[in-house]
């Protein structure tokens, strides 16, 4: 939650960092969103758990996958590696 003087700028930011996500990751939270949003729970995290298999188990998924692996293994830290949680 935010003040309505933050709002936009905060919508903004939000944006542009989804924005920078894998585009096949974002494109499945938008069909998990549409697909599920009139299913039974039991259904709708089914549905869910089938996307994200098709996901992480993509060729850029598992390079991505890979590459944060080698960062770690050569001594990064996971705060250096991913984004920091989002203040707004």
């Amino acid at each position: 939650m935010v003040d309505d003087a933050r709002c936009r700028a905060v919508a903004l930011a939000w944006a542009e960092r989804l924005s920078a996500r894998p585009p096949a990751a974002l494109a499945a939270l938008k069909q998990i969103l549409a697909e599920s949003q009139e299913l039974p729970l039991r259904e709708a995290l089914a549905n869910e758990q089938r996307r994200f298999q098709e996901v992480v188990r993509s060729d850029a998924a598992m390079a991505g996958m890979e590459a944060i692996q080698a960062r770690y293994d050569a001594g990064e830290l996971p705060a250096e590696i991913y984004d920091p949680p989002f203040e707004g």
